[in-house]
């Protein structure tokens, strides 16, 4: 494929091409938002319970050679001929604890964060507790409380507290007036991720948006998200105009396109230039369309860290028939995947080439198909805004579709009919001089 027919390929196809960055970049860049882990089964909770009940009561002797134990045990287990990822990761596991235990810092953390699988979340949450005590670096504690916070609300873990009842706090292993207690790691998770970014700029400035609105968890949260969803459309109206423009632009040109197409078919190297000719002379670019909407996920990033950050206030928050917008919600989330199905049914421009069209319709129904999978685990709150927006730049691309196509305008003849439509400028009077 020649590169203008591939420009053209993707100007046909923006809409989907960059939903698709939009998603994956959510999805895989933004930190925090990884997909949540397998929970660890009832077995594997009450197996890690004694274990840690037992390091707790080790005293500095023991807790020396059970860390060589549990070290000889790692490089067994890394040298199998078939590996047994989640024994390794519950072994990473337990020398951070052990670390952890004997109050060393920096040995406890790189063990942490080589404890992936279903012991990821229990890691994080340790890493999170070690940087907040030691460097009071509440930012980066914040990023492994939010990677805890990916576990599933059922999974309780042992760690060791002071305290009772609500005035239950956790505390380092180390520390010799803790005992070991089972508690909801979902929920330590976000109320550590609460205090870590309560003065941070994107928390107050939802909290505000949220309190302005009365603060009330059935309606007042959920309203935020509808009002901030209305401002972003109303800030990126002209990056919607800009790209509806430059879909307009290829629709305009479409007719001499295939025009040339069926003239020097099967001529590859003809077609591309004289395309490229065409876009030229009428000043379109193949991406116009597609570069505008790209534009905004900048914006969208921010609405999903400001979500993230607000997660524990949100698991309170209630909305219509959504228990918890801090939780992920199908019937939403399908609401979501149909509003994106018809969005793309009734804003996408009709391309000339019936094999472009058949493409266009497969995508219709491929997007809403995988967005859905990719989101099943975000929390409602996001899948509402995302919701709202939707339905706002719907409506807004179906009030521009209703403007009729201006017709085709080249460069040269845009600037002879400008210098033609100026009025002719004013002949300067002579001045007689008396005698």
């Amino acid at each position: 494929m020649t590169k203008a027919n591939h420009n053209l390929t993707i100007s046909r196809l923006w809409r989907p091409l960059a939903l698709a960055v939009a998603a994956f970049g959510l999805l895989f860049v933004l930190a925090g938002c990884a997909p949540g882990v397998a929970p660890l089964t009832t077995e594997q909770e009450r197996g890690l319970a004694r274990e840690v009940r037992a390091i707790q009561a080790m005293n500095d002797q023991q807790a020396e050679a059970y860390l060589r134990t549990l070290k000889t045990r790692l490089g067994d287990l890394l040298q199998a001929e078939r590996k047994d990822n989640t024994t390794i990761a519950r072994t990473q596991y337990l020398i951070g604890y052990t670390w952890e235990r004997r109050a060393y810092v920096d040995e406890a953390l790189d063990a942490y964060s080589k404890a992936q699988g279903p012991y990821r979340p229990l890691a994080a949450f340790r890493e999170g507790e070690i940087t907040l005590l030691f460097s009071k670096n509440e930012k980066k504690a914040g990023g492994f409380y939010n990677n805890a916070s990916s576990v599933a609300p059922t999974v309780t873990a042992p760690f060791p507290a002071v305290g009772e009842g609500r005035d239950l706090t956790l505390v380092l292993a180390s520390n010799p007036d803790a005992h070991i207690v089972q508690v909801n790691l979902l929920d330590w998770a976000r109320l550590r991720v609460d205090q870590a970014y309560h003065n941070q700029a994107l928390y107050r400035a939802f909290d505000t948006l949220v309190k302005a609105l009365g603060a009330n968890p059935k309606w007042s949260y959920a309203l935020a998200l509808i009002l901030l969803a209305v401002i972003v459309k109303l800030v990126t109206t002209p990056l919607t105009v800009a790209a509806f423009r430059g879909m307009r632009n290829m629709q305009r040109v479409q007719p001499l396109i295939k025009e040339i197409q069926e003239k020097h078919k099967g001529d590859q190297a003809t077609i591309a230039r004289e395309q490229m000719r065409i876009f030229r002379k009428y000043r379109v670019s193949p991406l116009g369309g597609c570069l505008p909407m790209l534009i905004q996920m900048p914006i969208l990033i921010l609405v999903y860290q400001a979500i993230r950050v607000y997660i524990y206030q949100f698991s309170n928050a209630s909305f219509l028939w959504i228990p918890s917008l801090a939780q992920p919600n199908w019937p939403l989330l399908i609401l979501y995947a149909g509003s994106m199905y018809l969005s793309q049914k009734l804003t996408a421009m009709p391309p000339a080439d019936p094999q472009q069209q058949q493409m266009q319709n497969s995508m219709a129904i491929m997007m809403p198909i995988m967005f859905t999978f990719l989101f099943q685990t975000l929390p409602s709150a996001f899948i509402l805004y995302w919701f709202t927006y939707n339905i706002l730049i719907t409506a807004h691309q179906m009030l521009l579709m209703r403007r009729p196509l201006e017709p085709l305008e080249a460069e040269g003849e845009a600037a002879a009919a400008a210098a033609a439509a100026a009025p002719a400028p004013a002949r300067p009077q002579r001045i007689r001089r008396r005698r």
